[in-house]
This record gives C-alpha cells, structure tokens and sequence, in this order.
C-alpha cells in the first residue's frame, strides 16, 4: 500500500510538472507568435508566465508599445480562463479551436497620457472626410481637441479592467475606466477566432448590442472645449454638429434633425447611450432614405438614450448637385465691370451676406459656397446639394483669406436668417 500510494505521489508530481512545463513552453510559443504578429505597428512585451491546474493561463507586466507613440499600455496582469487544465493546453496547441466556453481579463489595464505622445487626435492639417467627431477646442492653429487638453482637464491617464469573454450563446466585451466611463459589447450568436479575428461579423446574423457611458466626461470636455473655443456651449455644440453634418455630406449623406438632436444632447450632458447595431450590414444597420418625407418610425435605427427610446434617427441620401456658380447680375441693375474674386476683410463679411465666397484656411484648403451667416466667432457657407443645403460653419481665426465674387463696386445683400433645427429629443 505504501508502495502504491509513493507511485501515485509521483506520477502525479511528473503530471503536474508536466503540466506546469508544458503549459509554460506553449504559452510562451503563442507569446512569442502575437509578437511577430504585431510587430510592424509596435513591440510586444511580457514579464512572468504562470499556470493554474484548474485551466488559469497569467501573463503577467505586459506591454505594447506602438511606434507611433512614447507611451506604452500596459496591462498588469492577463488571465486566460477555462474550465479545466486539459482544455487550457489544447486551446494553446490549436488556438484556431478555442472551447465554447472561455474568459481573457485584463487588470490593472492603461495607458499614461502626454500631449507630446502622438499626433492629436484631430488637428486642422491632418483633418479630413473620414473625421465623424471633430470637437473645436481651441483657437488659432491648433483649433481641435488634443492630448494636452486631455492632461488640462485633469485626465492624465486612462486606466481600468477589461473582459472579453465567449459563451456558447454570445460574445460579451466590457471595458470600464475611471476617467472615462465604460463600454460594453455583447453580440449573440458570434464566435471568436483568434487566427481571423475580421471573420467574427461572419459567424452570426444577430445584431451587435452597445451600451456606451461617459462617467461625466462629457460634459467636462463640453465646458472646458466651449471656453477654450471662446464659445458659449450652444454655439460649441452647433459647431460640432454641423461638422459632422459636413463629413456625412462628403459621404452623400444627411443626418435626421433627430440624429442632430441627440449628438447634440450627447455633447452637453452625456449619459448612457445603447444601440444595436448591424455590423453586417451598410453603414451598420443604419437606415438610409432616398426622400426624408419617406421615412418612418418603423425604419429607424434603435437607440436608447438614458433608457429612453430615441425615434427618427435616420439618414438621407444625397445627390451632389453641380457647384454654386456665380449668377451674372444684368447691366440694368448691376455696376458696370467684369465679375470676379476679389479679396476682402473677414471683419467686413457682414456686408456680403447671400453672395458667394471663397475662403482659404491656415492649412491651405479652400471652401467655395453662398455666405448665410455671420457671427462674431465664426462665418457659415452653404452649398446646394439636391435635396437640401449643407452648411459648413468655419471659426474666423483659422481663414487666411477672403473672398466675393463680385464686381468691383457690388455691395453686399443681406439674407434673412435661417430656420433653427427644431428637434427635440423625448
């Protein structure tokens, strides 16, 4: 008997060595694969590996320092999870089949933020079509939100847990922070692979669930980019609305005056925001009418705002029409001379309300469109596309240069003021 139970001791000894070695060369294997993997967009880095027989994989002080930026993430601790010991080395000998049923936390995850990191997120040289949210904080050449205004507000890292996990029924993301509230994901129906990761839309026909929280952040950035803009928070608010209604333009869309409404609301105040989304499908799920009198409340992307359902969101396709081309007024009511551009003063753009301008900004693109308002912080352009006028409201001290087309001695026509959006969330 004593014999037996000194044979036992060892061959469970040899199993759990066996295990522990085992693990730890595979996990280090797969390490090693994810830092090849990654390794043109920055450097992978771990610190100990450890197993737990019960299926517990712990990497531990990882790091992932992108080339791009001076500031690494990092993450404390990374636990891989299963149910049983056997199950954490075959998912590790073929990741391609992953259990049913697995857990990846991140503790202790973050990043330090520092205005000299990286490129700001959205600057007015690099801006472009593709920036939905373009938030104005600030004036002169750097008029958009950066990191430094991030370390101004008092928020000088982000740090929280994450929790990526699959179910047999759902995949189920979470990431919660301090500074910056939380966001969780979960997506019936849809199977993780590790190796095809741009597959995962592939695996389900369920729509996407959002849950979105700002923890206040919101209406700090509201308040602190509004003063630094020199605007009071309508104008700040409007500002960023219209340059989002000007990227979707560029798209050949036009957002509902409800969609305007709540990125409106969102920017002010924040709160919870949940959407279900159709990753699978255009512009996620989001209905797309050809006439806006078309639309109804059944064709409506479903969005819930502080658990409030939020109708009408929406958008509208548009046609580009031919530019704006200046109208040659006739000699019977019009100066003598050949209509050309002709530089004026911004200061003096009241004057040439309804006539078309041309602008140049600080970073050398142009806008061409009819002048519709005047502000003492900003001028607004339009141009007509079929089915509707988009604006683009442009801060004064970013414009280089202005000018009409006019005839050398054209006064300007004031135009009434137009309509205020009128949306009103429930």
């Amino acid at each position: 008997m004593k014999r037996f139970l000194i044979t036992l001791a060892v061959v469970a000894l040899l199993a759990y060595g066996s295990f522990k070695g085992g693990s730890w060369l595979l996990a280090d294997s797969r390490f090693a694969m994810a830092r090849d993997a990654v390794a043109p967009a920055g450097v992978l880095r771990r610190g100990a590996i450890s197993t737990a027989i019960t299926g517990e994989l712990i990497l531990k002080q990882v790091y992932y320092q992108p080339h791009e930026f001076i500031q690494p993430f990092h993450a404390e601790r990374l636990r891989y999870i299963t149910d049983s010991s056997l199950t954490l080395i075959t998912s590790l000998v073929s990741p391609d089949t992953l259990p049913g049923q697995w857990q990846l936390r991140a503790e202790g995850l973050g990043i330090a933020l520092d205005e000299a990191m990286a490129k700001n997120w959205v600057t007015l040289r690099t801006l472009n079509a593709a920036t939905l949210f373009a938030p104005v904080c600030g004036r002169g050449d750097r008029p958009y939100l950066g990191m430094d205004d991030m370390a101004k507000m008092g928020v000088t890292a982000l740090e929280g847990d994450a929790i990526l996990s699959q179910a047999p029924d759902k995949l189920h993301f979470e990431l919660n922070t301090s500074a910056a509230g939380s966001l969780e994901l979960d997506w019936p129906g849809a199977r993780l692979d590790p190796t095809r990761p741009l597959a995962l839309p592939e695996t389900t026909a369920e729509p996407l669930a959002v849950v979105v929280r700002d923890a206040g952040l919101m209406r700090k950035l509201s308040a602190y980019c509004a003063r630094e803009s020199g605007m009071d928070l309508a104008d700040w608010t409007a500002a960023v609305t219209d340059a989002f209604d000007r990227t979707l333009a560029t798209w050949g869309y036009r957002p509902s005056s409800q969609m305007r409404a709540l990125l409106r609301r969102w920017l002010r105040d924040g709160g919870m925001l949940e959407v279900r989304l159709q990753p699978q499908a255009p512009m996620l799920g989001l209905p797309v009418h050809d006439d806006e009198n078309a639309a109804s409340d059944e064709s409506t992307l479903d969005v819930r705002y502080n658990q409030s359902r939020v109708p009408g969101l929406y958008l509208t396709a548009l046609t580009p029409a031919p530019a704006d081309q200046p109208v040659a007024a006739s000699p019977e009511n019009e100066p003598s001379g050949t209509p050309a551009w002709h530089s004026g003063q911004v200061t003096e753009s009241q004057r040439w309300l309804g006539r078309q301008v041309r602008v140049t900004l600080s970073n050398g693109k142009t806008l061409e469109g009819r002048l519709t308002d005047v502000s003492e912080k900003r001028l607004t352009i339009a141009r007509s596309m079929k089915g509707g006028e988009v604006t683009y409201p442009i801060v004064l001290d970013v414009i280089e240069r202005f000018e009409v087309w006019r005839r050398p001695s054209d006064v300007g026509r004031p135009l009434p003021a137009p309509d205020a959006d009128s949306a009103e969330l429930p």
